[in-house]
Formats: structure tokens, sequence, C-alpha cells
């Protein structure tokens, strides 16, 4: 079986990557501290009183809530949130054939659904072989024109690998 280092893809623009309100507030609470330590000296113990603390929760609410609107996600719900900023933080992971032994399985099951199709997938099991043959993980197929009669499938398939592909060659 082939091993491969990267198995994630990115499927969500990191914009999307918006920490929560508690982890804003705190990144100000350290950033205010610091500047305060900086400018009493580090000896002396530092407090907020209760004006600062309420300034700063407010200042973190109004960043996070700017964070929110330019991401696009104010009307998200928060379990739908944490699900979003995690695919966009983490990005998906690729699956597909990894050996030549998935790509046949993966090919006879095709066969076996689909038998009117032989000769695309038959082209489509080799461009996976190909694929898996130089390290690589998943699904690439090279466009090109198929041969064969009206609905085999012979336009469907390139033109579907073409459109999820990421090279874009004329």
């Amino acid at each position: 079986m082939t091993s491969v280092v990267n198995t994630r893809f990115a499927v969500l623009p990191s914009l999307l990557v918006v920490p929560s309100q508690e982890e804003v507030e705190a990144r100000f609470r350290a950033f205010f501290l610091r500047m305060r330590r900086d400018r009493l000296g580090a000896d002396k113990p530092i407090k907020l009183n209760f004006s600062e603390e309420r300034k700063l929760k407010s200042l973190a609410e109004d960043a996070w809530s700017r964070r929110m609107r330019v991401a696009g996600l104010t009307s998200i719900k928060k379990p739908a949130l944490a699900a979003i900023s995690g695919l966009a933080r983490e990005g998906g992971r690729l699956v597909g054939p990894a050996s030549e032994h998935e790509v046949h399985q993966l090919a006879a099951k095709l066969h076996a659904e689909s038998g009117w199709m032989r000769e695309v997938s038959t082209w489509v099991m080799n461009e996976m072989l190909r694929h898996v043959a130089s390290g690589e993980r998943g699904v690439r197929c090279r466009r090109s024109s198929l041969p064969g009669h009206p609905a085999s499938g012979n336009r469907i398939m390139p033109a579907l690998s073409h459109a999820f592909s990421t090279r874009r060659s004329a």
C-alpha cells in the first residue's frame, strides 16, 4: 500500500477560520495585560478592574462580530459553525484508491453496475492505475475523447474528469 504523507486538501477558504468568541477575548486580555506589564513593570501584580474587564469584553465581542460578518457566517448556527471552521482549518480528508487492488475493486463494481459503459469504465480504470502508479491517491483523469456508440458515456466521463480536474489545460 502506498504511504501518502498529506491526505488532506483545502475545501473551504481560510477566511472561514474564525476563532471562537472566547479565544478572541483571551487574546485581547493577554495583549492588554502585556501592555500594562510593559508600562508598569514586570514585578507588580496586574489585575483588571470591573470597567476594564467590561471594556475588554465589549471590544472582543465587536472584533469577533466584525470577523463573522466579513466571513459571511453571521446566520450560521453554533454547531454548524464549529464544523465549518474545522473543515476550513484542517481541510477534507482525501480518499480514493491508493493501491492497484483498490482500483481493480472499484472498476469491478463499476463494471457490474454499468455493463453498457464497459469501454468507458475500462478507460477510467486505466487512468486510475496510472495515477496510483505515480504515487498519488484518488482519481485524476486526462482530458481525452473516447470513441464509442452514442449513449455509452463516452462524452460524459471526459467532461466530468475535466470539470473536476485541478489542472486546467485547454
